[in-house]
């Protein structure tokens, strides 16, 4: 039998009070269906014999689940005499449909009844209800204070202590096996705890003291009757979190002994420490204590000032100083100034990192209701800490953009444009400030001239940062070849491989080079001299032209290089420029040669 059942009425509270904490099951509050996330499951044993009600002491619990199957033995005696049994079960799982059978025993484990529950559907919220009715099975009957191993076996119902009882004898330190009132459920001395029910229990654990005779109707065991912690009310129903390794408690020092009127006294006081701290969340430590009952319950303490719980003190407790932002609740931060856990701050109120703000967001310098990527900015004249366009106010959907300056008219914005400059404006995507564009690719924001894709050669410096990079691609350009030294003779063919050039030429009309590259294409010998394109068809008989026509372009030898600077000519200024003359007949020198003065142009 069970210390403190008589004092908690009916059967579903008795069960609720049951705290069988890491096996699925979890207390809940007397008198009222939990709401929260879970299975309240109701066992209807309406079909079992008293007699066969009286007998069951163990519930078997099997969770029907592919992703969660489970069987968990309940201490169920008394609670399933009234043929309803009610309990929470706190799946793993948050989602999916479970399925529940219910076996109801005896000590020994004979059957007397089992039924299964249609399948539940899991709520993340809120609790969902399942019913398994149960079906008897068969027994005998004996009578009071025979020794019995069922109730199923006594005409009371009952087999408390080893023996058929007149009732379930579930009072605190009572037996229904005592020398001069065997059958009868009598209470022990007071000062003395033989079944040890006076014991402290614990709350932490769901255990109870040890040692008792067995459950009403069942058969003698090792646990005391009843097999329910006393005292179930709201507080039992909070989410207590269990360390690494589990909860240090010491029941034995909340304990107490019978006194005489089937009750225990002598309980420690309350608040006397049975056990280990720790941190049960970050913001509150949780302490086991004495409840002044018999139990060693948890307390809870809020952590304060913002400082979180530290695990590492010992003993366990909150913070009062912090180094790093993780030592606060959320709601603070760490000031690395005073390390001390401060408020954190509404928007638009100076910050240096995101955690000092309440919406997580430190930008432009103070805490900001958004990211804000620039161009936008959250420290705009009035609108400190809403993110905006600064100095415009764009049309939903219409994105923030920098505009760059385009002084001299080309199209092209200045690439060293910048907001504090003047050179670059905030604006709308698709309504560029006047004045101004999205592009900003021009190197010289003071030249038409000078842009992107310029084509021109030009033989003085840009209007505005002088340069002679007229196209803005990085690199000067030159007009007009230069091969410094140079003098004009005659390259070989492209079979020969090019190289130094003849004083004399192979065929007469050859115009002269500066210098004898290897120029073009594919060198074709049978083709050579020529430098005209040769359109070839390759087709074997027969076949369809399926693609275009190959075009092979032959090359040569200095074909481009006719004419030049002899010398190494500095963009705008002016120079000596070569035109190479020909040969009047085969194997004749160079003559006609022409030379005058040349401005080198660049872009």
């Amino acid at each position: 039998m069970k210390r403190f059942a008589s004092t908690l009425g009916g059967t579903a509270a008795l069960l609720a009070a049951t705290a069988l904490l890491g096996t699925g099951c979890k207390s809940t509050t007397m008198g009222a269906a939990p709401t929260t996330f879970g299975v309240n499951i109701t066992v209807d044993a309406s079909a079992l014999s008293s007699a066969q009600l009286a007998a069951v002491t163990v519930g078997s619990l099997i969770v029907v689940s592919d992703t969660e199957p489970r069987v968990k033995s309940l201490s169920v005696a008394p609670q399933i005499k009234s043929g309803k049994l009610t309990f929470q079960y706190i799946p793993n799982i948050t989602s999916g449909t479970l399925t529940f059978e219910f076996e109801a025993l005896d000590d020994a484990r004979n059957l007397l009844g089992s039924g299964t529950s249609d399948g539940v559907t899991l709520k993340a919220n809120a609790a969902v209800d399942a019913t398994i009715k149960l079906t008897a099975a068969s027994g005998t009957t004996k009578g009071l204070g025979t020794a019995c191993t069922a109730g199923s076996t006594c005409n009371s119902g009952f087999c408390t202590d080893g023996v058929c009882c007149q009732d379930a004898c579930k009072d605190t330190c009572a037996n229904c096996a005592l020398t001069d009132t065997k059958g009868l459920c009598a209470g022990y001395d007071a000062g003395i705890d033989p079944e040890g029910e006076c014991a402290g229990s614990s709350m932490t654990t769901g255990s109870g003291g040890k040692g008792g005779a067995g459950g009403a109707g069942g058969a003698a065991g090792a646990g005391p009757d009843g097999g329910a912690p006393k005292d179930a009310g709201a507080g039992d129903a909070e989410v207590i979190n269990p360390p690494d390794g589990g909860i240090v408690a010491m029941p034995a020092k909340c304990g107490g002994t019978c006194n005489g009127m089937k009750a225990c006294a002598s309980f420690a006081n309350a608040g006397t420490s049975c056990g280990s701290s720790f941190c049960n969340t970050r913001k509150d430590v949780a302490s086991p204590i004495c409840d002044g009952k018999g139990t060693c319950a948890i307390g809870l303490a809020d952590c304060t000032g913002g400082y979180a719980c530290n695990d590492g003190a010992k003993p366990t407790a909150c913070r009062t100083t912090c180094s790093a932002n993780i030592d606060c609740l959320s709601g603070y931060y760490c000031n690395g100034s005073t390390n001390a856990c401060a408020p954190t701050k509404v928007d638009g109120i100076t910050c240096a990192t995101d955690a000092e703000c309440n919406s997580n967001h430190c930008a432009s310098g103070v805490c900001c209701n958004t990211a804000c990527d620039a161009p936008n900015s959250c420290n705009n004249s009035g609108s400190a800490g809403k993110c905006q366009c600064p100095g415009v106010t764009c049309a939903a959907g219409v994105a923030c953009q920098i505009f760059y300056a385009d002084s001299d008219v080309d199209g092209y914005g200045d690439r060293n444009g910048t907001i504090t400059a003047g050179t670059a404006k905030a604006g709308c995507a698709g309504s560029p400030p006047a004045g101004f564009v999205a592009d900003n690719t021009d190197c010289d924001d003071k030249d038409a001239n000078v842009h992107p894709g310029q084509t021109a050669y030009f033989g003085t410096v840009s209007k505005g940062t002088g340069t002679f990079d007229y196209d803005c691609d990085g690199t000067i350009e030159k007009a007009t070849g230069e091969y410094p030294n140079s003098s004009c003779t005659f390259c070989p063919s492209c079979s020969a491989g090019c190289g130094t050039g003849a004083s004399t030429c192979a065929t007469s009309g050859t115009q002269a080079s500066l210098a004898c590259p290897l120029e073009g294409g594919i060198c074709l010998t049978t083709l050579q001299p020529t430098q005209a394109e040769v359109l070839m068809s390759v087709l074997p008989d027969a076949v369809t032209v399926v693609g275009p026509p190959i075009i092979i372009r032959t090359a040569c030898c200095g074909c481009n290089d006719h004419a030049g600077f002899n010398a190494t000519v500095a963009c705008g200024q002016s120079g000596t420029f070569v035109t190479c003359g020909t040969c009047a007949a085969a194997s004749a020198g160079v003559s006609g040669t022409t030379s005058g003065s040349k401005q080198q142009t660049c872009r």
